[in-house]
Order: C-alpha cells, then sequence, then structure tokens
C-alpha cells in the first residue's frame, strides 16, 4: 500500500509540474528517452520497451506528440521497415525547460530529507528496482 500511495502522490505532483507544459506523464518519458538517445532516434518499439507499454500505446503517444510539433517520424535509412522517432528543435526545446522544472518539483518535494536518508532511500529504491527488473527480464 506505501509504494502504491507514494506512486499515487509522485504521479500527482509530476501531473501538475508537467502541465504547464502541456504534456502528459508518459509524454514528458518519452521525450526524455528521446533526448537521451540523441540524433539516432529510437524506434517505436524501443520507445514502447522503455516506457513499458504496449506498441500501440506508444505509436498513439508519438503520434500525439507528432501533432504537438515535439517528434519527428521518419524512415530509417538503412532498413526502410523501420521508422525512427526524434526530437524536434521545439521537442528538444521543451523538453529541456520542462525537466529542469521536473527536477525542481522533485527536489522541493523531497528536500525535507536528511542527507542521509536522501542516499538510504536512493540505495534501497535501486536495489527494489534491481531486483524487479531480475524479475521480469530473468
Amino acid at each position: 500500500n506505501r509504494l502504491q500511495k507514494i506512486h499515487v502522490q509522485l504521479d500527482d505532483g509530476d501531473r501538475r509540474t508537467l502541465a504547464y507544459f502541456q504534456l502528459t506523464s508518459p509524454q514528458y518519458h518519452a521525450l526524455l528517452h528521446l533526448h537521451n538517445a540523441e540524433q539516432q532516434g529510437l524506434t517505436i518499439t524501443q520507445v514502447a520497451d522503455r516506457l513499458i507499454c504496449t506498441r500501440g500505446n506508444a505509436t498513439r503517444l508519438i503520434k500525439r506528440l507528432e501533432g504537438q510539433g515535439l517528434v519527428q517520424i521518419q524512415g530509417d535509412e538503412s532498413d526502410r521497415r523501420v521508422v525512427r522517432v526524434t526530437l524536434t528543435e521545439e521537442g528538444a526545446n521543451i523538453f529541456v525547460i520542462a525537466h529542469e522544472a521536473h527536477l525542481s518539483s522533485i527536489k522541493e518535494r523531497f528536500m525535507a530529507l536528511s542527507d542521509i536518508d536522501a542516499h538510504q532511500l536512493a540505495a534501497l529504491t535501486k536495489k527494489l528496482v534491481d531486483l524487479l527488473d531480475w524479475n521480469l527480464h530473468g
């Protein structure tokens, strides 16, 4: 129950912060992964894998971002069957500003933690993520 409550509260804070940029949390995270992929971009399948969603959901999400002018979809030069998604200049600019606001919001929500508590929380959540990833991927 505690992890679910934490998730809901963090998601609510993220939603309020990202609404200013007219982004949902999944859209922001898609932009984050595309930003990290840099120039080569990602395929729809890679976006789906990183967001832990279906390919269909990822396609709809990317189409909405394309409609907002934040991403572009183009054929892969080496394999015509594959499409690649990359950030547009506007998408990159929006992401940088939204990312700074998102990080600031997170810092504000966790500022009451002591340095020791923050380090312990980071270590325990990393351990939990690693454990869950191992259980998911073997």
